[in-house]
């Protein structure tokens, strides 16, 4: 419906603006005046998953555009708010396909370290 659209859309401008502290799916319910069930029911219908999923991949998203220029997985990792490093490997991998350490290491020039 359009206002599940309209919802997600506040729910993405929010989370926009502090990827790098993301709130929990209670606080986006509280800034966004809305149930758990409500915010849930929207994402699924416009995305397919719940919210703590969406923003799981939209991090994990920032994390590999940060990869490109980080001095390493860790320091990108924790830009994002990821710190238990076994998770974080493992959900990257799945959604990408490799490990970080490879898309850190394909965006290093020749010779670099």
């Amino acid at each position: 419906t359009s206002g599940q659209s309209a919802l997600v859309v506040r729910a993405t401008e929010y989370v926009a603006s502090r990827l790098g502290d993301p709130p929990s799916v209670g606080e986006m319910c509280e800034v966004l005046g809305v149930s758990r069930r409500t915010l849930q029911s929207a994402f699924q219908v416009c995305w397919g998953m719940g919210p703590l999923a969406w923003l799981t991949t939209l991090r994990l998203n920032a994390v590999r555009r940060r990869l490109k220029s980080a001095a390493s997985v860790t320091e990108a990792a924790t830009e994002f708010g990821f710190w238990h490093f076994g998770h974080f490997a493992g959900d990257y991998q799945a959604l990408f396909g490799e490990c970080p350490s490879h898309t850190l290491r394909r965006h290093r020039p020749p010779g670099g370290h």
